[in-house]
């Protein structure tokens, strides 16, 4: 057990006396910082004989909280160190969705892939659960839903925390817990935020400082936002329509922008270069498959070993990883010379996490028929980054040792 604890949602670090208890009694029904509606956080001085807390109305408490800014923790992250990883992108691009159904791909990739995924705390991941329900309803039968964009005002998938600038909206953070027979266990933390933070006029603000903590992040890019692109692509999907009238963004900007806040982050000069691993997910393939030539990612990218275990066709991605930068050269070449620009160690992965294009409704929402949804490499980037968050921790340790 560590004796430093990180808060997974305000980036506090603290020593572990220091964590504050969740209590269980009704009376205890509201906390300063946390809200009139949380229950209060104090800090024990007596404890059962299971080890668990016992809050100022006698009942025993096992549910914990940052000191700083009052939000629970999974107890997980007491034994297991984390992963941070950290998805970003424009407005509209897909991050959520990509969340959703690439998180599920991966759990169920685990077994032959030699791995398990599991939540680190249901409790904590039911806005990720909802949108998976949303997309992969457990009830056979054609059924469309609305899927909106990441919201800062959705208290579903944002927080209102208090801390030293006063009150403001951070991402939920997503715990999973890894295993396999090659690391540690580790708490995976992703943060899903809304691509308004990355947009050049406004502030740094905490619901980014994830950021300075990751050990590998993912880009999601959508080609449907670029007018040239659009103008290549002949499918019938409203989507095409919605940005031709407005809603798109710069998406190169959004990655030179992205760059900037995380060397700030870390205290870097303009020149330094990023060293942390970048995923460059490019999004919703299924549109834009027909500038992909040469190429087949539509199959599962594994491959048996001699010795019978399976592991990803490395040399399949990284002739994907080819063939798409070569893609994006030549019909959005800022996209690749902004990707260049900020880092040495970037992968582009094409990734659809429907594989079918929304519907218009009458009231001018989309909507997803989930009968249809057919997810093509929706878990690839996750994979990637998980395994490139490893060996980024592995040789920042090894850099530490030697120094």
């Amino acid at each position: 057990m560590s004796n430093t604890i990180h808060c997974t949602t305000c980036w506090a670090s603290f020593e572990i006396n220091q964590l504050r208890f969740i209590a269980e009694h009704q009376l205890l029904s509201s906390d300063p910082v946390a809200g009139k509606e949380a229950m209060l956080r104090f800090r024990p001085s007596v404890f059962d004989k299971r080890g668990a807390a016992i809050d100022p109305e006698g009942a025993s408490c096992t549910s914990i909280a940052c000191p700083r800014c009052r939000c629970e923790l999974p107890r997980k992250i007491l034994h297991d160190p984390i992963l941070p990883i950290s998805v970003v992108g424009s407005p509209a691009s897909g991050k959520s969705c990509l969340l959703a159904s690439g998180l599920r791909a991966l759990r169920r990739s685990g077994t032959e892939l030699g791995f398990s995924l599991i939540d680190a705390a249901p409790s904590l991941n039911t806005h990720i659960h909802e949108l998976e329900e949303k997309l992969f309803p457990r009830e056979s039968g054609k059924s469309n839903v609305h899927i909106g964009k990441t919201d800062p005002s959705d208290l579903s998938t944002y927080k209102q925390i208090l801390v030293g600038i006063g009150e403001t909206s951070v991402p939920r953070p997503i715990h999973l817990t890894w295993k396999d027979t090659k690391n540690h266990p580790r708490t995976i933390v992703f943060h899903d935020t809304a691509g308004e933070a990355f947009i050049h006029k406004t502030k740094i603000t905490p619901s980014i400082e994830h950021l300075a903590s990751a050990t590998s992040i993912i880009f999601v890019l959508d080609p449907l936002q670029d007018p040239a692109t659009r103008q290549l692509i002949k499918v019938n999907d409203p989507q095409v329509d919605l940005f031709e009238k407005g809603g798109s963004s710069r998406q190169d900007l959004i990655i030179l922008e992205t760059a900037d806040r995380i060397r700030k982050l870390k205290g870097m000069t303009s020149e330094e270069p990023i060293d942390i691993p970048m995923i460059f997910a490019i999004n919703k393939f299924d549109a834009w498959s027909s500038l992909l030539s040469g190429i087949e990612i539509t199959s599962n990218p594994v491959i048996e070993k001699d010795n019978g275990n399976f592991q990803l066709d490395y040399q399949l991605l990284e002739d994907v990883n080819e063939s798409t930068r070569n893609m994006l050269s030549k019909h959005v070449p800022d996209w690749v010379d902004s990707i260049d620009s900020i880092s040495s160690n970037a992968t582009i992965i094409p990734c659809a996490p429907l594989g079918i294009s929304p519907t218009g409704s009458e009231f001018g929402a989309l909507e997803i028929n989930t009968s249809s949804v057919s997810p093509i490499w929706a878990h690839i980037p996750f994979l990637l980054a998980i395994e490139k968050g490893f060996q980024f921790e592995q040789n920042n340790f090894a850099d530490e040792t030697v120094n």
